[in-house]
């Protein structure tokens, strides 16, 4: 008996979100924004951030995004991005995400309309965010943070 067995379909190609956010510190609280996942409705803390827009720097995106989502002014920190590469759930959709991290702090705040995606921002607690954070912000968490408990 022979069995015939295809060839997998080819896959089509992945495309990549290339983002920046900023890791925003005051005192000991980090701030969050609360997204609201458009397809499955899902509510999650993430840090404001988004599409890095063309022309523009990885740094310009993380400060740009942050005013935007949250009115926070933001001053980032002279230390290089965290890159990561990761898988991400969105839109009932796996997204395939290059993510340029920079650790950062208010200087000010400015007019915003956040996204209807966005429900929200607050600082929250570090010694909180290991309830409040999925498990690729926690490790940005702990690159920038030594003790988060």
């Amino acid at each position: 008996m022979v069995f015939y067995c295809p060839a997998p379909p080819a896959r089509a190609e992945r495309t990549v979100r290339i983002r920046a956010c900023a890791v925003c510190l005051s005192g000991e609280s980090v701030l969050l924004i609360l997204l609201r996942d458009p397809v499955t409705g899902r509510h999650f803390f993430s840090f404001p951030g988004g599409r890095i827009e063309t022309g523009e720097s990885s740094r310009e995106a993380a400060v740009r995004e942050t005013a935007e989502e949250t009115g926070y002014v933001i001053e980032l920190a002279a230390q290089e991005a965290l890159v990561m590469d990761y898988d991400y759930l969105w839109g009932g959709k796996s997204v395939h995400c290059l993510t340029h991290f920079f650790l950062a702090h208010p200087v000010g705040r400015t007019s915003f309309q956040p996204e209807t995606i966005i429900c929200g921002h607050q600082w929250v607690a570090l010694k909180d965010c290991v309830q409040s954070l999925e498990e690729v912000f926690l490790r940005v968490i702990t690159h920038f943070f030594d003790d988060v408990s």
